[in-house]
């Protein structure tokens, strides 16, 4: 009888879960659902490389392992693809050495994909990596850098300590250090279809330690074309300030309307998160008020770039290029100037894209110019054999040549003997 009970009672629970599950709404809601009102979540495409390691100084002939990874951090499916580009610093001017890319796949929300290259530098010197991830609508994209020296190796010396002598005792007091950074930056900006614009990104030391390794982690929409200069500031002392030049280029198939450049600047010590509106309009006929504005956007650019080489300079800093590419944007921007003046725009145009790269090339060659790159006191072991030994086959090369001749010789005058008998 028990049993049949039990029996009963589970045909009932399970009927009875099975016409809830049939007739419940398939929308959560905050309160027992009547009529068809139901509360969506709307979807979130968002993903971040969350990680880039690889070693920042190496020795010559070492092999720089660099990994990426890249996290869908949304609550939709992506379609990403890693990049990975590998610059060297060739007299202040970038030089691609490398790119490696992955196959394109699908992230499901939460998950990550890590990618890894191995690079093997051919020179000593400063070298950049810049990792970039499209993905669906979007593109975000983060920089490193690292240095190749070569390190001659160590002699061992031994150290016999002397007996230790009684030092005073003192009571130190130490100050606190905190670091900190402020952001100084246009909050909107305006761009044109078919154009490019700079602006600028300041970053102040604010706190009483220096900063280090200060770089700029950008995400934006991947129908706009964005350029970062420098890649990297090394360090930033304090009540000090350095500049980023960001460069934007607006297809003319981008649709006009409001882009989010969310950015994060980010040193050993600290970071800051900010976003910039990007505003992209429609093309007017008339670009005369457009190049107007960009003059007078780089003459304000030229003030500040030209207040941080003087900063530099008080410092015992070489800012001899640097200096002399930011002549040469302002020289170009006084004849574009000429060329608004008499109503001639495209060339006025042309010549702005000239001071455009200028101010580029200035502030890269202003981060830059204060690294040191020591070359090796002696010259590795390998490269001192390689003419050794070529050395050793020329000179076996010569004997055998020599003793040829030689035997060549030797005959000779056996060869005219045999020719007189004969005629005897």
């Amino acid at each position: 009888m028990r049993k049949i009970i039990l029996f009963v009672i589970s045909i009932l629970i399970v009927a009875s879960l099975t016409i809830y599950y049939r007739f419940s709404p398939r929308e959560i809601t905050g309160f027992f659902p009547t009529g068809n009102a139901t509360v969506g979540v709307s979807e979130k495409i968002k993903g971040e490389i969350t990680a880039l390691i690889y070693e920042n100084y190496i020795n010559f002939t070492q092999i720089q392992d660099i990994t990426a990874e890249f996290a869908n951090v949304g609550s939709t499916v992506l379609t990403e693809k890693i990049e990975i580009r590998v610059y060297w610093n060739n007299q202040s001017k970038l030089q691609e050495m490398a790119y490696y890319y992955d196959s394109q796949g699908a992230l499901n929300p939460s998950m990550r994909r890590t990618y890894s290259v191995s690079f093997l530098p051919p020179y000593l010197g400063l070298y950049y990596i810049k990792v970039k991830v499209p993905y669906d609508s979007r593109a975000v994209e983060k920089w490193g850098s690292f240095m190749v020296t070569y390190t001659p190796p160590v002699i061992p010396i031994e150290i016999i300590p002397s007996a230790p002598a009684e030092e005073p005792s003192y009571t130190i007091v130490e100050k606190v250090r905190l670091p900190s950074m402020v952001l100084e930056y246009p909050e909107t900006v305006n761009i044109t279809q078919g154009e490019s614009k700079i602006f600028n990104i300041l970053v102040k030391n604010t706190g009483n330690i220096p900063l280090s390794n200060i770089k700029l982690y950008i995400s934006t929409t991947n129908l706009i074309d964005i350029e970062i200069n420098p890649k990297q500031v090394f360090k930033l002392v304090p009540n000090e300030s350095a500049i980023f030049l960001i460069s934007v280029d607006v297809p003319k198939t981008t649709p006009a309307g409001k882009y989010p450049f969310e950015f994060r600047v980010m040193s050993d010590e600290v970071k800051e998160e900010k976003s910039i509106e990007l505003e992209v309009v429609p093309i007017t006929p008339s670009i005369a008020g457009e190049i107007n504005e960009t003059i007078l956007n780089y003459e304000y650019l030229i003030s500040e770039i030209q207040h941080e080489i003087d900063s530099a300079a008080l410092k015992g800093i070489d800012v001899t290029t640097p200096q002399d590419t930011l002549n040469k944007a302002k020289s170009g921007l006084e004849i574009a100037k000429e060329y608004y003046q008499q109503e001639k725009y495209e060339d006025a145009k042309s010549k702005l894209t000239e001071v455009k790269k200028h101010l580029e090339d200035a502030v890269y060659q202003l981060a830059v110019a204060g690294i040191v790159i020591q070359l090796p006191a002696f010259i590795p072991t390998y490269i001192i054999l390689i003419p050794i030994l070529v050395g050793a086959v020329i000179a076996v090369l010569f004997i055998l040549w020599k003793r040829k001749g030689e035997k060549e010789k030797e005959r000779r005058p056996k060869l005219l003997r045999g020719i007189t008998e004969t005629e005897t």
